[in-house]
């Protein structure tokens, strides 16, 4: 990590400011290039890929949820999967009901060919 001082002149103020910005280096690990690969394909467009299944644990759940999930008042759970296709979103729901026992449904996302994960309450 390097760290660069650097002196501003605060506007709002008209004051002298001494600022800091980090710059971090950060490795790449070669062994995980498979969980890449498993979500895209060679066209750069996002896809669930066909084992996630056994990844899919109540930790990775509440994990998923935390993420990318909202409650809605009165509805259960919304989770944003707006970035897969509808295909993609029905082959998640089937897993979160045969694993969990979760009813669940695919929605509009509220644009074109964008879809939601809906847990009932």
């Amino acid at each position: 990590m390097i760290k660069k001082s650097d002196v501003k002149q605060d506007k709002r103020t008209n004051t002298t400011v001494n600022r800091f910005n980090y710059r971090l280096t950060l490795f790449t690990f070669t062994s995980f290039i498979w969980i890449h690969e498993g979500f895209y394909s060679n066209s750069n467009i996002k896809r669930v890929p066909k084992w996630i299944a056994e990844f899919i644990t109540p930790m990775g759940l509440a994990h998923w949820i935390m993420q990318y999930g909202s409650r809605q008042i009165g509805q259960g759970v919304m989770i944003a999967t707006n970035s897969f296709t509808h295909e993609d979103c029905v082959f998640l729901v089937n897993i979160l009901t045969e694993k969990f026992g979760l009813r669940t449904s695919v929605i509009k996302g509220g644009k074109f060919n964008q879809w939601k994960i809906s847990i009932w309450k």
